[in-house]
């Protein structure tokens, strides 16, 4: 697969990613996974709870996927790039399970870039993650902490967040950059997993 995605990007998506826990078995999700789909390109990335998917735009070639390695040293060098408007230009080899990435200012990344994934992996469903439809009525008292919400404003194209005017916690709550109709991102929920609920916050009785 052979696409291009701006630094800017892939320096803001990463931030997801880069909150994986180091007990997840699923490595692959710290990556950004790339699908070429009737000529439109798409990103997505997620540490598990937390999704951001953008839609690219148009780019021409076979239906096709990859998923290039988060790295803090091409982070790094993607920032340093941004303000040119330079891009990631990716080139994936799975017969050699290889991939390049060079930027249009001619950084070349200097190790493999491909990640592999399992053939049943969770990036295959991307398009099912979604709600059928959003809740018209909350349930539930929904909790986040900094660094979570952080990572979602900072992998949105302008970091203006809004969430739903009514949350279901057993659902994936969807999150939406105000400017941008071509981002979202969601919390996922996970069953059973302490702590990702609350009691609902109230005012304290010492006011």
């Amino acid at each position: 697969m052979n696409c291009e995605i701006s630094c800017e990007l892939y320096a803001r998506m990463t931030a997801i990613p880069m909150l994986v826990a180091p007990d997840d078995d699923r490595k692959y999700f710290k990556s950004v996974y790339i699908e070429r789909e009737n000529n439109e390109l798409f990103a997505v990335v997620t540490n598990g709870k937390l999704v951001a998917i953008e839609r690219i735009g148009a780019s021409e070639g076979p239906d096709d996927r990859t998923a290039i390695a988060v790295d803090p040293v091409l982070i790094a060098q993607s920032r340093k790039e941004i303000s040119f408007g330079s891009s990631l230009v990716i080139v994936a080899n799975p017969a050699l399970n290889y991939t390049t990435i060079k930027t249009t200012f001619g950084y070349q990344y200097p190790a493999n870039a491909m990640v592999q994934l399992p053939a049943k992996n969770y990036f295959n469903t991307w398009r099912e993650w979604a709600p059928d439809e959003i809740p018209t009525a909350s349930a539930g008292a929904m909790y986040w902490n900094a660094a979570s919400i952080a990572a979602l404003a900072t992998a949105s194209p302008t970091g203006c967040i809004c969430f739903p005017e009514f949350i279901d916690t057993n659902k994936p709550v969807v999150l939406r950059d105000i400017q941008s109709a071509d981002w979202f991102g969601m919390f996922m929920p996970i069953p059973g997993n302490e702590g990702e609920t609350a009691e609902p916050a109230t005012v304290p009785e010492w006011v």
